[in-house]
């Protein structure tokens, strides 16, 4: 389970974000999502298993994790930040 805070790089909450865990051991699992809420807040409950975290919203570069996530217990809790880098208006595409 993993209970975290996902931030902007200026360190504003980040809301409406899909936060996504990959389990890396087994492929026929499918990825276990959440959204954060308008503090930047998001709760994934997540089998024991070794997990990648991503993200993306809109104005935001995607962010997929390099590190590792070990979930040994179904009621382990995870405490991280995510930091999102915002997206540049000028690079930003609507069509």
């Amino acid at each position: 389970m993993f209970c975290k805070k996902c931030r902007a790089e200026i360190k504003n909450p980040a809301s409406n974000v899909n936060v996504f865990a990959s389990m890396i051991s087994h492929q026929a699992l499918s990825d276990i999502s959440a959204v954060t809420d308008e503090r930047g807040y998001y709760k994934l409950e997540c089998p024991p298993g070794l997990y990648r975290i991503s993200a993306d919203g809109i104005g935001y570069k995607e962010y997929r994790s390099n590190k590792k996530i070990v979930v040994t217990s179904d009621t382990e809790t995870i405490n991280d930040t995510i930091v999102l880098e915002k997206i540049k208006k000028s690079t930003l595409n609507l069509n």
